[in-house]
């Protein structure tokens, strides 16, 4: 006998926790190696992950629960915005390498037009782009509210106040800060997205088809995409980036105001589209380091940039 609840299954007097659902176009891609074959063992107990033996086209068959990430542990004021604690969920697998337990999130509204929010691990150093850049100013009335909650599952979303637009929402779960691997997605207000330079783009406006560009700086020519085979014999294309890595993008919202961000790593690292429409940022390395700019003008974005 089977009974289904809005929040357990319950099968001959065991009781079960119910994954919440994840909508097609709101997937994480949880087997995002290039040429790789996922399968239900790997994705499932390795992985810790959702699996979907038939999934739409370009759909990922592996992906991440939404509620995949950090626990929120203690949340403060700052000087310049909040100092935010975060926890590992307890007994969750991490897809890749080892999680570090408890992470710290620092978030500077910096100016009126410009937010800063970086996570890293206090307790250990790890390598940080060497780059001066401006210094922690307090925002006398900033253009942006930042919504983090106060206890349970972590998630950082970013609202412009004068529309009411959410320019940042990463409450699609999957995010993670590992040894060496860091994830976070986020919700995008519009499918309007350009920039990550460094590529030979058909177009300015990017693709939102699960689309993934990767950046490493070896300074290889430009060119087309590299086909290559998995060891099932099937085809892919590896695409190539050019000299260096750029992973700052300019996003059109549907009001017509602009914003940018910059993710200030230079590890190897790759960004993936989706249409929800969403990107997801993974690196091998470094912290999370995020500028927001908030425009509102595409002309205005680039010169606070």
């Amino acid at each position: 006998m089977i009974l289904l609840t809005s929040a357990l299954f319950l099968i001959l007097g065991h009781v079960l926790p119910v994954m919440p659902q994840v909508a097609d176009n709101e997937r994480i891609n949880c087997f995002p190696e290039k040429g790789g074959t996922p399968d239900q063992t790997a994705c499932t107990g390795t992985r810790g992950c959702l699996w979907d033996a038939s999934p739409p086209s370009k759909v990922p068959n592996c992906y991440y629960s939404s509620d995949y990430g950090y626990e929120v542990v203690s949340k403060t004021s700052t000087v310049h915005g909040y100092r935010v604690q975060l926890q590992w969920k307890a007994g969750q697998s991490c897809a890749f390498s080892d999680p570090v337990e408890t992470v710290t999130l620092d978030v500077e509204f910096q100016t009126n037009k410009r937010l800063h929010f970086k996570f890293y691990d206090k307790n250990t150093t790890r390598y940080e782009v060497p780059m001066d850049m401006h210094g922690p100013e307090t925002a006398a009335s900033p253009d942006y509210e930042v919504t983090i909650p106060e206890s349970g599952l972590f998630s950082i979303s970013v609202t412009r106040k004068d529309t009411g637009t959410v320019i940042w929402d990463s409450s699609l779960g999957g995010f993670t800060f590992a040894d060496q691997f860091l994830q976070i997605s986020t919700k995008l207000p519009s499918s309007y997205v350009y920039g990550f330079g460094e590529h030979e783009h058909a177009t300015f406006h990017h693709d939102m088809a699960w689309r993934t560009w990767g950046m490493l700086t070896r300074d290889e020519s430009p060119g087309p995409a590299v086909e290559e085979k998995n060891a099932d014999d099937e085809t892919y294309y590896v695409e190539r980036n050019n000299y260096g890595a750029h992973p700052f993008y300019m996003a059109m919202e549907e009001d017509g105001n602009a914003h940018g961000v910059l993710l200030l790593n230079s590890d190897p690292q790759d960004v993936t589209f989706q249409p929800k429409p969403a990107l997801t940022y993974r690196t091998i390395g470094g912290v999370l380091d995020f500028y927001m700019f908030l425009g509102p003008s595409p002309e205005e974005v680039v010169q606070q940039y």
